[in-house]
């Protein structure tokens, strides 16, 4: 064995079985019954920017520039773990992320106004930050709220304005 290029070698072979493994299980898993099928694009993403990474870095290994091995080495590195949290980002990630907003921020839950006198609707928003506000001329206090311009169960900021019409 002569230089590194057998590993550059085994590291381009090792990519191409990975993106191969990764396409044979996305097609096996969207004939599963019962099964939503598992999306091939993030897979092939984060496959095809770590592998083509990994590559550069064992072509790396042939040159005699230390300070661009280790740079490569270190790209392999951050884009691993970039391309590992883009392959899990989900639902429940996106819930995640709001709950850490929800509690970095403040945000609060829009009540469900629809329905309630403007009363009603008035005193529901009074127990929070969020602001009501109504169309002009300001409605009597038994007419009935018909929309409101946030669905009721939404997360948004303190202070956000709920527009209603009636």
């Amino acid at each position: 064995m002569k230089g590194p290029g057998w590993l550059l070698g085994s590291l381009m072979v090792l990519v191409g079985v990975a993106i191969l493994a990764a396409v044979v299980y996305s097609f096996l898993s969207l004939t599963r019954p019962g099964q939503n099928g598992v999306g091939i694009i993030r897979a092939m993403l984060a496959l095809v920017l770590v592998g083509g990474l990994v590559i550069l870095a064992g072509a790396s290994f042939t040159m005699g520039d230390t300070q661009t091995r280790n740079l490569l080495i270190g790209g392999v590195v951050a884009s691993a773990s970039g391309a590992v949290a883009f392959y899990f980002a989900s639902r429940s990630a996106q819930d995640a992320r709001r709950d850490l907003l929800n509690a970095a921020l403040g945000t609060e839950t829009v009540p469900k106004l629809v329905d309630l006198t403007v009363s009603q609707a008035q005193a529901a928003m009074s127990s929070g930050s969020l602001v009501l506000k109504l169309p002009e001329p300001v409605p009597a206090a038994e007419a009935k709220v018909a929309t409101q311009s946030i669905a009721a169960g939404t997360s948004v900021p303190r202070g956000s304005v709920i527009t209603v019409t009636v």
